[in-house]
């Protein structure tokens, strides 16, 4: 069995579906020029979520990142914000509760919560990193 690509397959609420590389557009060069600019590792705004829930943070105009190390057996609470949220999972394993429902993520998963919906993560007995998107920003990280 060959080696899953992020571009290859994706989960939709309504199914899954694959994609064929030929179908996904390239990106326009350049792809962004107004406001460009790199953030390094030092410069990253640091914030601890809840105990075990450390992120490192970068932010655009429409959107912001945020890199989340979830150690061994930590909680992020139930909470819901106006911003639409995606997470990819890097490393560990994490469940996602998002709404009435739950679900174990392993490495190359990915999630969406859309606005306003209750959603809570947590580890169990190794750490986790996932990266979030977050579009509008969220001010309250800033």
């Amino acid at each position: 069995m060959g080696k899953r690509s992020l571009l290859s397959s994706f989960s939709h609420p309504y199914g899954s579906r694959t994609v064929k590389r030929s179908m996904v557009a390239p990106l326009p060069v350049p792809c962004y020029t107004v406001g460009m600019f790199y953030t390094e590792s030092k410069d990253f705004t640091i914030r601890e979520l809840a105990p075990g829930a450390r992120t490192q943070l970068a932010f655009g105009e429409k959107l912001n990142i945020s890199a989340l190390e979830l150690e061994a057996h930590s909680v992020v609470p139930r909470h819901r914000h106006p911003h639409e949220q995606m997470g990819f999972v890097v490393s560990g394993e994490v469940e996602m509760g998002i709404g009435d429902k739950a679900k174990v993520l392993r490495k190359g998963d990915a999630y969406l919560v859309p606005s306003d919906v209750e959603h809570s993560a947590r580890t169990f007995s190794a750490p986790a990193v996932v990266l979030d998107v977050f579009s509008p920003p969220r001010e309250d990280y800033r």
